[in-house]
């Protein structure tokens, strides 16, 4: 081989060498390229990661403080609707005590308009009783003239019979199987005691039993005359069954509704007497308008008061209290008056002189009515007169 073919070999092989280089240079480049981008990938994915990881934690952090803030709205929430519904309790007490106080004032209203109305209702009856007594006076005077007419032809008149002033007065208290009562005797003595002062003929008996008071009205009825002015005072238990009214002796047991029509004194038998006795008057004080002495019966036993009655001509029966209601006997715990309050009204107005007993009754009730509404209590005797002619207790 010349030199010319050996140089030929050699610029080949170092041309072969250099394509060589260049290869690997070339696939350096490409490895560095590849380690660079791997590496930028990596700081990528890296930088991702950690702004991923950024993001979680920013996206937890608002959830958890979403969370804390909806915790709040919902604690704030129940605050406030507690806070409403106290405010709503507040204002429903509110107004309950408001319509409490109106309807106690409604109550206390209607109540008034209720007393102003028995009491006109009393005025109005007293005026009927007032014309209805003028009526009777104007008969009386008539009946009167005819009489004197009558009489002028005779030549002797007749004797003037006297008038005899009597008086039964009972006070029961010392009952022995229905409740007590503490005023019933004081008022009785001292009833008596002033009719007596009066010029009355006056027996006086209390704590009577079934038997003695029996005894005690037969002998009363068999001393009366026609003519005689006659007091019937009576304080105690009294019931009505029915349309009945009766008085009570002591010993009375109160079993059944029979067993009381049998034991106690009808009111109305009383006055019957009277009236088959000719009295010119009768005035019956009945002082027993309290509470049913039955109440704890099996069977409930008539009810309390007593029931309206009727008058015979000549006749005024009063009723301490009217129907359905209790008759005082205190004013309140500093009374240390020892009557009753009907019986302290009626011993003070009997003695004043020159006014006629229709009158000194409707006084006593004006004065009862007055005194009980002073302590919130509605009283009002009741009075059913038929009593013709004038009749003074102090003349």
């Amino acid at each position: 081989m010349d030199l010319q073919q050996k140089e030929q070999v050699r610029l080949a092989q170092e041309a072969k060498l250099r394509d060589q280089e260049k290869l690997l240079a070339d696939q350096r480049a490409k490895d560095e390229q590849r380690l660079a981008e791997d590496a930028r990938n990596k700081e990528q994915q890296k930088l991702a990661l950690a702004a991923q990881q950024k993001e979680q934690l920013r996206l937890a952090q608002e959830a958890k403080l979403r969370e804390q803030e909806k915790l709040l709205a919902d604690q704030k929430a129940k605050d406030e609707q507690r806070l409403a519904e106290a405010k709503n309790k507040e204002q429903q007490r509110l107004v309950l005590e408001a319509q409490q106080k109106e309807q106690s004032r409604l109550a206390q209203e209607a109540k008034q308009r209720e007393q102003d109305r028995l009491i006109q209702l009393s005025r109005i009856k007293e005026l009927e009783a007032m014309a209805e007594s003028a009526r009777a006076k104007d008969l009386e005077l008539a009946k009167l003239k005819e009489e004197l007419a009558s009489m002028k032809g005779k030549k002797e008149a007749a004797p003037a019979v006297a008038v005899t002033r009597k008086a039964l007065v009972i006070g029961n208290d010392n009952y022995s199987s229905v409740s007590k009562l503490v005023n019933a005797r004081q008022d009785a003595n001292a009833v008596g005691k002033s009719l007596t002062d009066l010029g009355y003929k006056v027996t006086v008996k209390n704590d009577l039993n079934e038997k003695d008071m029996k005894a005690v009205l037969r002998q009363f009825k068999n001393e009366l005359e026609g003519g005689d002015e006659v007091v019937l005072f009576y304080a105690g238990h009294g019931i009505q069954i029915g349309s009945t009214n009766y008085l009570l002796p002591i010993d009375i047991k109160g079993e059944s509704e029979d067993q009381v029509r049998d034991d106690a004194i009808q009111l109305q038998r009383l006055l019957d007497d009277m009236n088959d006795r000719k009295v010119k008057l009768t005035l019956a004080v009945i002082d027993a308008c309290r509470d049913n002495p039955f109440p704890k019966s099996g069977r409930a036993i008539g009810t309390r008061g007593l029931a309206p009655t009727t008058a015979a001509t000549g006749q005024m029966i009063i009723f301490s209290a009217g129907t359905g209601q209790q008759a005082l006997d205190k004013l309140g715990p500093g009374d240390k008056n020892p009557n009753g309050l009907f019986t302290r009204m009626f011993l003070s107005e009997m003695k004043t002189p020159g006014v006629r007993v229709d009158n000194m009754i409707r006084d006593v009730r004006r004065k009862v009515v007055e005194a009980a509404k002073s302590v919130g209590h509605e009283q009002v005797p009741a009075i059913y007169d038929q009593v013709v002619g004038d009749f003074y207790f102090n003349k």
